[in-house]
């Protein structure tokens, strides 16, 4: 019986370290953001949008590579050019930066947000 126990204990706890995480985009702006990848991107579309305040989970186990973001912000555009997300991390989206975390919380990367010419959803609201 006790073997038995042991046993149960040990594939919960692999199951449980096993358990994939799904990747997740935080957005801490005023602005819908636009992913894109640069397939999307070269037809002016997104991948999906994410909403003002607002976050996108990804499917389980997956990570994110090479995608970029656009968001139209008072009379500009606002871009970051590539940025990767781990398996199971997460991104936190500021005006001016973008920062990326492993799933246990490690801070991995940091891009910068800048101006850029305006495409994609919203991009008549640009003032000239």
């Amino acid at each position: 019986m006790n073997r038995l126990l042991i046993v149960a204990a040990c594939l919960a706890v692999l199951l449980t370290a096993g358990t994939a995480q799904a990747y997740a985009i935080y957005n801490h702006v005023d602005h819908e953001i636009c992913v894109a990848s640069a397939a999307s991107a070269f037809f002016a579309a997104c991948k999906f949008t994410i909403p003002p305040h607002g976050k996108h989970n990804g499917s389980h186990g997956s990570g994110m590579k090479n995608q970029g973001m656009i968001w139209h912000s008072s009379g500009t555009c606002r871009c970051v050019a590539v940025f990767d997300i781990p398996d199971g991390g997460y991104a936190r989206v500021y005006n001016e930066v973008v920062k990326v975390y492993k799933h246990n919380g490690k801070h991995v990367a940091e891009h910068d947000v800048y101006d850029c010419d305006c495409w994609g959803p919203g991009r008549g609201k640009k003032k000239p």
